[in-house]
């Protein structure tokens, strides 16, 4: 039987008719089989091929449309019905034939690169979206954070080569979680993530995990933050996705907890 790998790259093809004999009764027997995948993808373009038809306009020709076409054909007597042998026209229908094959094959792979653009697009909408509704509510907490008395920011720098890159955090002694804004940060490798690090007694902890934008930007709630004043320093370094228990990557960002001092309660 036909490997699905083929099969689903066969699907457009098969619904627009542009397969071998051999090839669509594979594909149609892979189908058959029960391959949840391929069949959501004959349903989708299937779908896509009844829209595409109905998005056409249907033109109504000229009346002398039929008649013209009549006469051109009478005049010409390449195609007299007396004149023109079995060996004369069929040559010529194949050619027609193989060239409208081979124009709806080119419409069909066409079609699929369109497919697998909207596909991306419609992917990288997603992304946006989740990006903004996990922004908006990280906005919220981190306007609650500075609007709390003795909330502080600490700076974190850009290290060398990438010294544009910069980050502010935002902390409070009374609550458990911090909020990060990070810029100018270069899109990490796919097999990559940033981590953020907290020093503890000299000992340094990791408290997330991040990606950055095409902008270079993040937003992020940083949970477990359960005694601020007791953190030394930050940093962020790139590791292999899904990260270590310590660092080992190249550093990007770094810098120090300089709590101000708590106001008196006298």
């Amino acid at each position: 039987m036909i490997e699905h790998k083929i099969a689903y790259e066969l699907i457009e093809e098969f619904v627009f008719g542009t397969l071998s004999h051999e090839e669509h009764d594979q594909v149609q027997a892979h189908l058959d089989s029960g391959c949840t995948q391929c069949t959501a993808r004959y349903r989708e373009v299937s779908e896509l091929s009844v829209q595409l038809a109905q998005a056409v306009s249907q033109q109504t020709p000229a009346s002398d449309v039929k008649e013209t076409l009549l006469k051109q054909i009478k005049s010409d007597s390449k195609f007299d019905s007396k004149e023109v042998s079995s060996n004369t026209i069929w040559p010529w229908v194949s050619a027609v034939s193989i060239a409208a094959s081979l124009l709806l094959l080119f419409w069909a792979n066409s079609l699929r690169n369109e497919l697998s653009t909207v596909r991306d697009e419609l992917q990288q909408s997603r992304v946006r979206i989740a990006r903004l509704i996990q922004d908006g509510s990280v906005q919220k907490d981190a306007a609650y954070l500075l609007g709390l008395p003795c909330s502080w920011l600490v700076d974190l720098k850009g290290v060398a080569p990438n010294q544009d890159a910069f980050a502010k955090i935002v902390l409070n002694p009374k609550i458990d979680y911090a909020v990060a804004y990070v810029y100018r940060m270069p899109p990490p490798p796919d097999d990559k993530e940033y981590q953020l690090w907290i020093e503890l007694d000299g000992q340094p902890v990791s408290i997330g995990l991040f990606k950055v934008g095409e902008d270079g930007q993040a937003l992020l709630k940083l949970q477990s933050i359960s005694d601020p004043m007791s953190i030394q320093s930050f940093q962020v370094t790139i590791e292999p996705k899904g990260g270590l228990t310590k660092p080992s990557g190249m550093q990007y960002l770094t810098g120090m907890n300089a709590m101000p001092p708590m106001p008196s309660m006298h």
